[in-house]
């Protein structure tokens, strides 16, 4: 993004991060900060400077599961229009984990807003599996 200024070393280690092959298992970066320390505006601007390394790049709102589950089944429905045909969002869930699942190229999946971890850390069941996922 033009505008985006400073943030360089924390950048550079996300790619780094990221870019390191070898591991057939999900790569995870957890941004940590209090409100309003810019980690939204980080996490964008990496996705920004890396989105031809990427097939999908893909935004949660994590605030609540309500909320993680409707960023889902927006996914749902953008990967497969005849997803808003339904209106289970746990089977949009489904769906968009396992078709990621089966993509050989890269994706990206940042999970936004998650300020207040939510009831047994279900977060976690969320977390879409495969080889190709940062």
């Amino acid at each position: 993004m033009a505008n985006f200024i400073g943030r360089e070393a924390e950048l550079i280690e996300m790619e780094e991060k990221f870019r390191s092959y070898g591991s057939k298992t999900p790569r995870v970066v957890v941004l940590c900060g209090m409100g309003g320390q810019g980690k939204s505006q980080l996490a964008l601007e990496y996705c920004h400077r890396e989105e031809t390394t990427y097939r999908g790049l893909f935004w949660i709102n994590a605030s609540s599961e309500a909320t993680t589950l409707q960023s889902f089944s927006n996914i749902a429905e953008e990967l497969d229009p005849s997803q808003s045909e339904s209106s289970n969002t746990k089977q949009k869930f489904q769906f968009v984990a396992k078709t990621l699942k089966g993509w050989e190229d890269r994706w990206l999946m940042v999970f936004d807003n998650y300020d207040v971890p939510w009831e047994g850390n279900k977060i976690k069941s969320y977390l879409p599996a495969g080889t190709s996922c940062i």
